[in-house]
């Protein structure tokens, strides 16, 4: 599993929390598409 660092909402201390499972993907509003491809 790879790590990659984005800046998400131009801001330096705030995260992504993002849930994954086999069915559903809990993202939050406003993370572009393509980033999520990766």
């Amino acid at each position: 599993m790879d790590i990659i660092k984005y800046d998400v909402y131009r801001g330096p201390n705030l995260g992504v929390y993002i849930s994954v499972n086999d069915n559903v993907a809990l993202i939050p509003l406003g993370f572009a598409e393509s980033k999520a491809e990766k």
